[in-house]
């Protein structure tokens, strides 16, 4: 008997190379729906958040999208793989694998991006804390977690696979820290205090 479709939430902080990962995967004949783009195209966004350069999605709505744009696969073998930080509140997933990056790492990814300074340590502040690692695992399903700073996104992708393939127990919670690196990062980014005090709510349902 075949294993049943499989919708895995591919998620984690911004920066932390989700998207890259995901078009590896879909060159190996993933069926991908990226977040972002879906939450646009059927009229999930609700709200355009000024200060933070973003928008607020409707992830209730979201959901029946996209359960309604899977359901001709359901029944069937093989995945459907899921990209973005708010992958894993998809009411349909059956299981998470969480991306992780350093600190040091992914605010120099970030700032890269161009985004807005408060922006930037507002994820980073995300990422110290877990943010999306604890929000995946308060879904009880199952939870991964791969930490890719030092990974390209061909390896990343090759470990993703092995998980959504082999439910591979090197990659469940609990082995990633960030302590050391952000006290690290701290020391070195003068305005991180500044920062800090004007973060605000460290996460939202935002793309």
């Amino acid at each position: 008997m075949r294993d049943p479709l499989k919708v895995v939430a591919l998620t984690g902080t911004p920066g932390c190379g989700k998207t890259q990962t995901a078009k590896q995967l879909e060159k190996q004949g993933f069926k991908v729906i990226y977040i972002n783009k879906f939450a646009r195209k059927c009229g999930a966004l609700t709200a355009y958040i000024e200060e933070m350069d973003t928008w607020e999605i409707d992830i209730n709505l979201l959901s029946r999208k996209i359960r309604s744009t899977i359901s001709p696969l359901e029944g069937k073998h093989g995945c459907v793989l899921l990209e973005g930080h708010l992958a894993h509140h998809v009411s349909c997933v059956t299981e998470i694998i969480v991306l992780r990056c350093a600190p040091s790492v992914l605010y120099k990814r970030l700032l890269k991006k161009h985004w807005k300074r408060d922006k930037v340590w507002e994820n980073v502040e995300a990422e110290v804390i877990d943010l999306i690692l604890l929000e995946a695992m308060q879904t009880g399903k199952a939870v991964y977690e791969v930490d890719t700073t030092h990974m390209s996104a061909e390896k990343t992708a090759e470990v993703v696979k092995d998980i959504i393939e082999e439910g591979n127990k090197e990659y469940k919670p609990g082995r990633i820290s960030w302590s050391a690196d952000f006290i690290t990062l701290m020391e070195s980014v003068k305005d991180a205090g500044k920062l800090q005090k004007k973060s605000g709510p460290v996460h939202r349902k935002h793309c």
